[in-house]
């Protein structure tokens, strides 16, 4: 296991003792710490992303997103800012764009245009049909003494990655390697995106970052299509199913017993979590979830599984293709720290797994991506989503 996935396990583990923590006692600084560990867990996920796309190897990943709750994740840590939100997207629902691209594109974004403006930031989003492109703009007052200018035209992407610029700039190098990832993935995403220096009514100058990447309407999601966000109605699953998990840490077991099965609704009497310490543990936790019948409809894996007897490492992948050679039908989920695309893409490849969800994703999030690979799979036996709002 690399670095990049042990960094991510210890910070998993510390992000599930607050959630655990956090039920006993809530308090807005709790709140604030799981924010971070989550944008920091999320962070290391992007790390592998961001190599790839360096070396070109990157290939871009689409999938349907509810714009307005991927806007909310990626502003909830900045309660600092005086962020005002202009969303045209409001009524459309899912748009399906590179969700990974964008992020790193936003947050890097983001931060720069705080750390070279003032904290009043103007956030908006549109979709346009005719160029089947989400466009995001970032703008805010520039500081005084931010980015004189010297040349006749205002800087651009281009000018802030270059290496002669940074020099010439005397800043800091972070600031400039985040317009260099902002840069990278826009590329990436296939997206166009610009930086202009404007002036407003009383003669301040203003940065207006805009970004735009493939987009495209989803119709396939009719549950998210609420003008009104926050009180959407949500998918659930049936009531009383039996859910299976095994993870070689007891911190995070104890977080998918208590929180994630409790969220999902799962029967308390027949789901159960196995943290094993040796191969029979294992051997025993497949045979549970096939007996007695019925068997479990949802299993969680983790894919890299160190025991604390010895045995080679195993993985989560191997038990699923197991499974499935024993008859199993229900759904099969991979829960991994190493969650790039190219790691998704090799956990999909036997076709024994479902759905995989990276450890660096909020438990929100893990349910939303369980709860609809559920009905996916079991499209032929259920008429339409179960909703709860």
């Amino acid at each position: 296991m690399g670095f990049n996935a042990l960094s991510q396990n210890s910070i998993i583990e510390i992000a599930t003792l607050a959630e655990l923590d956090k039920q006993e006692k809530s308090s807005s600084r709790q709140d604030q710490v799981l924010a971070q560990l989550y944008r920091t867990m999320r962070w290391c996920a992007s790390r592998q992303v961001l190599g790839e796309l360096a070396s070109g190897t990157y290939r871009t990943s689409l999938s349907p997103v509810n714009v307005q709750s991927f806007v909310r994740g990626t502003v909830e840590d900045k309660d600092h800012v005086d962020l005002s939100i202009v969303d045209e997207t409001i009524g459309i629902g899912t748009v399906i764009f590179d969700e990974t691209m964008a992020w790193v594109i936003l947050e890097n974004a983001m931060n720069n245009a705080l750390e070279h403006g003032d904290g009043k930031v103007c956030l908006s989003i549109k979709y346009s049909p005719i160029t089947n492109a989400i466009t995001f703009s970032i703008e805010n007052k520039v500081q005084e003494g931010e980015f004189k200018r010297e040349r006749s035209h205002s800087p651009t992407i281009e000018d802030l990655t270059d290496s002669d610029a940074i020099l010439r700039s005397k800043r800091p190098p972070s600031t400039h390697c985040g317009m260099s990832h902002v840069a990278l993935a826009c590329q990436g995403a296939g997206g166009i995106s610009r930086l202009e220096f404007n002036s407003n009514a009383a003669g301040e100058q203003v940065a207006v970052f805009t970004v735009s990447i493939p987009a495209m309407v989803s119709t396939s999601c009719p549950e998210e299509t609420s003008a009104n966000p926050d009180n959407e109605p949500t998918m659930v699953l049936p009531k009383k199913l039996k859910l299976c998990a095994l993870d070689d840490s007891n911190i995070i077991c104890k977080g998918i017993d208590r929180i994630l099965f409790k969220a999902l609704g799962a029967d308390c009497d027949k789901s159960f979590v196995c943290c094993p310490r040796n191969e029979a543990d294992v051997l025993a936790f497949m045979d549970q979830i096939l007996f007695p019948p019925p068997p479990a409809e949802i299993v969680l894996l983790d894919q890299n599984i160190d025991l604390e007897d010895g045995t080679p490492r195993m993985l989560g992948t191997t038990l699923a293709d197991e499974l499935r050679l024993r008859g199993y039908e229900g759904l099969l989920v991979i829960r991994s720290a190493n969650a790039a695309v190219s790691d998704d893409k090799e956990y999909l490849r036997s076709g024994s797994v479902d759905v995989c969800i990276g450890k660096h994703e909020t438990q929100k999030k893990s349910v939303e991506m369980i709860v609809k690979a559920y009905y996916s799979k079991n499209k032929t036996k259920h008429d339409h989503y179960s909703l709860s709002g």
